[in-house]
């Protein structure tokens, strides 16, 4: 008997200590860019930036946590300076690759 509650714990701990899947992501930010010389505004698309996550949700809230960040940073810089050369529109979170 004493044999048979050392095999269920040890399938027990066995059984528990499987790792997650771990996903990559890609993030993408536009942003509106103005030139500093001319006063010219244009979008542009940023490099793809890699987010690990072990679902969906957790890598879409680590994407907006990015997102509102870079739009507190270009809200603050123009409250301190009057203009921003980077002003954040919109994010994109992309395709999942599975990974060990």
């Amino acid at each position: 008997m004493k044999y048979l509650y050392v095999l269920a714990l040890l399938f027990i701990v066995i059984s528990c200590d499987k790792k997650e899947k771990e996903f990559q992501y890609y993030y993408t930010q536009t942003n509106e860019e103005e030139s500093f010389f001319n006063g010219r505004s244009y979008i542009e698309t940023s490099e793809p930036d890699t987010i690990i996550g072990v679902s969906d949700s957790s890598a879409y809230m680590e994407a907006f946590k990015k997102f509102t960040i870079a739009k507190k940073v270009s809200q603050d810089m123009k409250e301190a300076y009057g203009r921003v050369t980077k002003k954040p529109l919109s994010f994109q979170l992309l395709d999942e690759v599975w990974i060990s």
